[in-house]
């Protein structure tokens, strides 16, 4: 069960994702023709994604996990952004626990 008003990161999160974004672009552009491979190792890699749910309005209830809560969006993590960066890297891994 999703946590309610619950959002990973916040705009901190959303600045860090845009300058790693940003990095991985020009990183693989120098070392395009480079003769090794490239790979890419996020060892906190999660779904991929985060998602924004609104925190619950105040209704009085005992149990707020009866009241509706659907997520508001969904912003991509550093996994999804790397795997839209081109030209691609040759390998992936992705690293996370689970519980």
């Amino acid at each position: 069960m999703a946590q309610l008003g619950f959002s990973f990161g916040g705009g901190w999160t959303e600045r860090k994702l845009g300058m790693l974004e940003e990095y991985l672009k020009a990183w693989v552009k120098v070392m395009k023709n480079q003769p090794f491979e490239r790979a890419y190792i996020d060892a906190f890699a999660g779904t991929g994604y985060r998602e924004v749910i609104p925190a619950l309005p105040d209704t009085g209830f005992f149990a707020p996990e009866l009241a509706e809560n659907e997520p508001q969006e969904f912003f991509d993590g550093s996994a999804r952004k790397a795997l839209r960066i081109e030209p691609p890297f040759h390998r992936y891994v992705f690293i996370e626990k689970t519980a």
